[in-house]
């Protein structure tokens, strides 16, 4: 009779170390799952800001590039990309304006040039905007090739391997 309460006892050690097992692996699980969702979320989350502020910016440049025509790159080095634009606008005196794609820190700027050189923010093409602090822009470059002007802008996230680039693209006259 003694063996008996002893092997019980031993049985009753064995299921205590085997369900304790599988509750801390169950909880360990359910911990590992909570945390993938949170970085899933949170990755989802940080993208579609990125992607906001590459749509605007695209949208809102394209919509004056659309309006005319490239005639000429006037500058383009790290951060400034100045080109001569002729819009297709009747009211125009046909004369080319000088646009400015400019990039310092995390804000863009964007429109018509008036004669100092300043950005003539009464202008319907000027365009300002201040990107996420987790993104950064790389060299702008502009160029004309097969009768198109090009505008690269490269935005990347300072976390990920992401790549938000920009490119724009308008006629050449």
């Amino acid at each position: 009779m003694n063996r008996m309460k002893l092997n019980r006892k031993g049985y009753m050690l064995v299921e205590i170390i085997v369900s304790f097992s599988v509750a801390m692996g169950i909880a360990f699980y359910l911990i590992n799952l909570t945390y993938k969702f949170v970085d899933n979320n949170d990755t989802i989350y940080q993208d579609s800001l990125y992607m906001k502020d590459k749509i605007l910016i695209t949208k809102n440049i394209m919509n004056d590039l659309d309006s005319g025509v490239v005639t000429e790159i006037v500058e383009n080095n790290n951060n400034s990309c100045k080109f001569k634009f002729k819009s297709l606008d009747a009211t125009n005196d046909d004369e080319d304006q000088l646009r400015n794609l400019f990039i310092y820190g995390r804000n863009i700027k964007y429109g018509k040039l008036d004669d100092d050189g300043n950005f003539d923010t009464n202008d319907i093409s000027y365009y300002e905007k201040q990107i996420e602090k987790s993104l950064q822009f790389g060299t702008v470059n502009c160029e004309i090739g097969n009768g198109i002007f090009i505008i690269k802008i490269p935005l990347r996230s300072i976390y990920s391997d992401e790549v938000y680039d920009i490119k724009l693209m308008a006629k050449v006259s």
